[in-house]
């Protein structure tokens, strides 16, 4: 078997037998996630655990072109809203409803607070893929609402792929990540009962938690078949804020610059400012 070197935010594709597995790291993605959207400590945790497992979905559903964009929608949770989008090109942005939402752990165990807290035990998780402005997809109920269940669940119904699926999120501090790691295990065509015990030895034997990404890998000892890899990037930019501001009620535009000189609009994705003023129209 050749040895390959795990590098921050990078996805990396094996084959053993019947079973295809993806693993990934994105801790770098992550952290400019909370970063930029300023998250408190458990918020924090969210997004990481969705950017684990849903940020690589351009490379678990082979994407060539176009983007893959998932949403989760909590009908009692505290979090209401989350979303992730990945394209292929390696491209990842994510925005988290209720950023400043506290906890009695936020100084410490933040980490070992259920997602179902967050998250309630009524919603749903849709998966979206936009190719040449073509969209297709599907949606399912929260079955466990933490995220990794609900995409596998997901995996299963809508795709028709048994699915399996295992996330590491640590923190070195309550701002700070230490490893975003997640690895998804997929049936192929053609498994058998061997793949499916594999699989679910494996998983029990090893806890991802427990290893570095190297070590992990080792222990599959399967064929390395291919990797992308990811960063995070909004591509909204001020000339589609103009695009979207033109949309409006030409006199509400006119009204609001009279009064205020100018118009800002804030991407809620990167959080940055776009300042337009008369002479932009």
């Amino acid at each position: 078997m050749l040895k390959f070197k795990i590098t921050m935010d990078k996805t990396k594709i094996f084959l053993k037998n019947n079973v295809r597995i993806i693993i990934s790291d994105l801790t770098n993605t992550s952290q400019e996630a909370i970063k930029l959207q300023k998250t408190n400590p458990f918020p924090s945790f969210v997004l990481a655990k969705a950017i684990s497992v849903l940020g690589p979905l351009a490379s678990i559903l082979s994407l060539k072109e176009g983007k893959v964009s998932s949403f989760i929608k909590s009908n009692n949770g505290t979090i209401k809203s989350l979303i992730v989008e990945s394209n292929s090109k390696g491209e990842i942005r994510a925005l988290i409803d209720n950023h400043l939402l506290e906890t009695e752990k936020d100084e410490a165990d933040f980490e070992t607070i259920p997602l179902f807290l967050a998250l309630g035990n009524e919603g749903l998780m849709r998966i979206v893929r936009t190719i040449n402005g073509q969209q297709f997809g599907g949606e399912v109920k929260l079955v466990k609402s933490d995220i990794v269940t609900d995409l596998a669940y997901y995996f299963n119904v809508s795709e028709q792929i048994y699915t399996a699926i295992i996330s590491s999120v640590k923190f070195k501090d309550k701002y700070n990540l230490e490893r975003v790691y997640s690895a998804v295990f997929q049936l192929l065509p053609g498994h058998n009962s061997n793949d499916i015990e594999w699989i679910e030895n494996f998983i029990k034997d090893y806890k991802l938690e427990e290893y570095s990404l190297n070590d992990y890998i080792k222990l599959l000892n399967a064929e390395f078949r291919g990797e992308q890899e990811y960063k995070w990037s909004c591509d909204f930019k001020k000339a589609k804020a103009l695009e979207s501001l033109k949309m409006l009620d030409k006199k509400e535009i006119e009204k609001i610059l009279e009064e205020d000189k100018k118009i800002e609009v804030e991407c809620h994705f990167c959080k940055e400012l776009f300042v337009f003023k008369k002479e932009d129209f």
